[in-house]
């Protein structure tokens, strides 16, 4: 389980463009949480959409979150395209560290097989993700249950809840979290 005693989330200002609303976190973890961060390698944490989307950022230096929130689009590929684009805007804009900075662990939000609605959608998001970053990283897809399980040690916690972040960045967050502990 992962602590939040002494991990403190700071929001930073919101970032407006024609195409997208960022709502970027700086992250500091708690001491005892810090040293169970590999060195040399990224940890990045996605929690996939079509609209609203985290995307979490760690190494043993750093960490930030983004809570994206992007138009609504009829036009599937276009719109993957576009998620494709805000990762790499993320990526270029927000990580100093560059691209080719060690290894790389990408954690995926998978499907919650139990709800009803919105996982087509999601599965284009996730599939976006994925094929962003897998020529580059190690990609794995966790259910989000399992994930809060082993983040927060109860799978009905959900990161917003635990932490002060909004929703996507805190579940992406916590996706980053989950390769820290698993190193998967």
């Amino acid at each position: 389980m992962w602590s939040e005693r002494g991990m403190k989330i700071t929001p930073r200002a919101v970032a407006k463009t024609d195409i997208s609303t960022i709502k970027p976190f700086d992250v500091e973890f708690a001491p005892k949480d810090v040293v169970r961060i590999s060195p040399h390698t990224t940890f990045v944490g996605i929690d996939p959409g079509t609209r609203n989307i985290g995307i979490a950022l760690v190494n043993d230096t750093v960490a930030k979150a983004f809570d994206i929130h992007l138009p609504a689009m009829e036009d599937r590929p276009a719109c993957m395209l576009l998620i494709q684009a805000v990762i790499h805007h993320i990526l270029e804009a927000e990580w100093e560290h560059g691209l080719s900075y060690g290894r790389w662990l990408v954690n995926i939000e998978d499907a919650a097989f139990g709800m009803k609605f919105g996982q087509v959608q999601l599965a284009e998001g996730r599939s976006a993700a994925i094929l962003y970053f897998a020529s580059t990283a190690k990609v794995s897809l966790t259910a989000p249950m399992k994930v809060r399980k082993l983040v927060f040690g109860n799978a009905k916690i959900k990161a917003h809840e635990r932490w002060k972040i909004a929703p996507n960045a805190g579940a992406a967050l916590s996706c980053a979290v989950y390769s820290i502990i698993t190193q998967e």
